[in-house]
């Protein structure tokens, strides 16, 4: 299964690649910082079915890991990236004791109850230290700011992200996170401990989704509390994933495109418009393909092959 995920991520890349000769490089290095969080989001909610409408707030503790360090420890950005994958890393650890016990409606609200709460701290409470609703502002480096060199780096950022995911799901942990997601007592009666298998996969997809927050931080030098609003950012993620086909190696990659392509597109010629189209596009893809466009096109090439 790894080998024809592998010429998945190739296809992928050389896609990625052809796509930049026909949209703008700005354009291409917003849908690869979404996919990368949409590819983080969907191991726990395409293959586990632990879904979330708060998982924009490991994508902002992301942001807020690079942006804190560089404020108050040091303005070197590589130590910063280090050190904010790591704080995900425990984050995910903290949240996982409280947001994995549980699946279906309890997972939704619990991880939308913790991003209200620390969108509020960092707002509120806390905002002498978070700089509220002002952001935290950096310089970056001369190289990301070559729209050029930034568009390569997280294509090579990308590229191995997608390996690790490939390896993920076609390897044994994979096979057991989507038994969990297809019956976790049956996972339970086999002897397995579901608890440990659901904490890994989680502190997996938050590292991931924390990942395209640190590396929107050091290529933007912008972070603010309005990235982790989870109402609308979390809705576009879980679009994404619903849209090009959830538990899949292409479905996240073609959600993304489709929905960076359409929020800004359309954006520039009926602004406010592209929510309705995307949920209209939505409603009809869940009605005709329940489960993703991904699924149309394994179809159509299973029937060519067929015939």
């Amino acid at each position: 299964m790894f080998s024809s995920n592998l010429k998945g991520v190739a296809l992928i890349t050389f896609i990625v690649l052809a796509l930049k000769y026909l949209i703008s490089t700005s354009l291409m290095i917003d849908f690869l910082l979404f996919a990368i969080l949409v590819y983080g989001y969907d191991i726990t909610a395409g293959h586990m079915k632990y879904r979330s409408l708060g998982h924009t707030l490991y994508y902002g503790l992301g942001l807020y890991g690079v942006g804190l360090f560089v404020l108050y420890v040091s303005k070197d950005l590589i130590s910063a990236f280090l050190f904010s994958v790591v704080f995900c890393l425990l984050a995910g650890l903290l949240a996982s004791i409280i947001c994995v016990r549980k699946g279906g409606a309890y997972s939704v609200l619990l991880n939308l109850s913790l991003c209200l709460i620390i969108y509020w701290l960092i707002l509120e409470p806390f905002s002498f230290f978070t700089k509220g609703n002002d952001g935290i502002w950096f310089l970056v480096p001369s190289l990301f700011r070559n729209v050029e060199f930034t568009f390569y780096f997280l294509l090579v950022t990308f590229f191995l992200l997608l390996l690790v995911f490939a390896k993920i799901i076609s390897s044994p942990f994979g096979y057991l996170i989507r038994a969990i997601g297809e019956n976790e007592t049956r996972l339970k009666f086999l002897g397995y401990n579901t608890n440990r298998i659901k904490v890994i996969a989680f502190v997996i997809s938050v590292m991931i989704s924390g990942l395209s927050g640190s590396l929107r931080a050091v290529t933007s030098g912008y972070v603010s509390p309005t990235m982790l609003y989870p109402l609308p950012a979390a809705s576009q993620i879980l679009f994404a994933s619903l849209l090009g086909g959830e538990g899949t190696l292409y479905g996240p990659f073609l959600g993304s495109f489709v929905l960076v392509i359409i929020r800004n597109m359309i954006s520039l010629y009926f602004w406010g418009a592209w929510e309705i189209i995307m949920g209209l596009l939505l409603v009809i893809t869940l009605f005709v393909r329940p489960a993703g466009l991904y699924s149309s096109i394994a179809r159509a090439r299973a029937y060519g092959v067929g015939k």
